[in-house]
């Protein structure tokens, strides 16, 4: 199953309280209409899938079998990160379209920006198309989310950390303290890729 995140894909839009613990709520109520009673769910989360990942965990843990960041964390921003969120949407208002081209190619590894550059190019043209609004309130809703370190220390589900070598967001250096804080059951360094695994290195990320 691939849930598509508000103003992404075929999802509506955000509702006026731009929170992902909300989200999550909204979402279990959704996934009672078709999930057999007490189903357990392997959730992975890429980047900001990975910020609601672990709230849809949050809500009901008994329900987790477990729970994969993909090239994501459970930590909250940092006061420096709070600070490039605000300076995101200040960009984005001012010219969407310049803004969305510099944040994808942004994720993108630059010795793979040549080689992917059919799929960098769609994604732009794909971000043009959302409503600003959209972008805006995904940027705040992983600038508020809250710090899950305790929660998935004390969790009784296992989790897994996969992250690409050459990802400009996220440091082997950090996947490894983090994997150490929450006793991470595996950990995974894909080779030859940036922050959009799947698209620059497919065949390692199956």
């Amino acid at each position: 199953m691939l849930i598509d995140l508000p103003g992404h894909g075929k999802a509506p839009s955000w509702d006026q309280e731009h929170r992902l613990s909300l989200l999550a709520e909204q979402m279990w109520k959704g996934l009672d209409g078709f999930l057999a009673k007490n189903t357990k769910l392997h959730l992975i989360g890429h980047s900001m899938g990975g910020y609601f990942a672990v709230e849809l965990a949050k809500v009901r843990p008994q329900q987790i079998e477990e729970l994969c960041f993909w090239q994501s964390t459970f930590k909250a921003d940092s006061e420096e990160k709070k600070e490039m969120r605000y300076r995101a949407i200040e960009a984005l208002e001012a010219n969407q379209a310049l803004y969305v081209g510099g944040m994808i190619r942004g994720l993108f590894s630059e010795e793979n920006k040549e080689k992917c550059s059919k799929e960098i190019n769609k994604n732009i043209e794909v971000a043009k198309q959302m409503r600003a609004s959209d972008i805006r309130a995904s940027l705040e809703a992983m600038r508020d989310r809250d710090d899950s370190s305790l929660f998935l220390q004390n969790a009784n589900f296992p989790c897994t950390l996969v992250h690409g070598e050459l990802d400009p967001l996220f440091s082997l250096e950090r996947q490894a303290e983090e994997s150490k804080e929450i006793h991470a059951k595996n950990v995974y360094t894909v080779p030859l890729c940036g922050h959009m695994m799947h698209l620059e290195n497919p065949g390692a990320a199956r």
